[in-house]
């Protein structure tokens, strides 16, 4: 599948309501430049209240840079929501129920 096929899948899907889509460009070429870890400190309430709702996050990116930036996001969520806490344990278990999920490669 080619990069545009599989967004249009997801597209269709957010259509639906079965997915929420927050797309971020690095690279963009006539839109503005939105780091993956930004979008979500910005979307922060939402994101919390879907993971409150078992929601299974899904990443993809370059294991050098983006993967370590938004797991830091989620666990600044994750000490923002509770006060402190241990996000490095919160992030394992929701990695361990397979609720957080990672599709990363190494960066050209």
């Amino acid at each position: 599948m080619s990069d545009q096929t599989d967004f249009d899948e997801f597209s269709a899907f957010a259509r639906d309501g079965v997915v929420e889509l927050e797309p971020a460009y690095s690279r963009p070429d006539d839109r503005e430049k939105r780091y993956v870890q930004h979008r979500i400190a910005a979307r922060s309430d939402r994101i919390w209240e879907l993971i409150g709702r078992d929601a299974v996050i899904y990443v993809c990116g370059d294991a050098s840079t983006l993967a370590p930036a938004v797991e830091q996001a989620f666990m600044d969520i994750y000490r923002g929501k509770n006060g402190g806490g241990d996000a490095k344990d919160w992030l394992a278990s929701m990695k361990a129920d397979k609720r957080y999920l990672v599709d990363i490669w190494p960066k050209n």
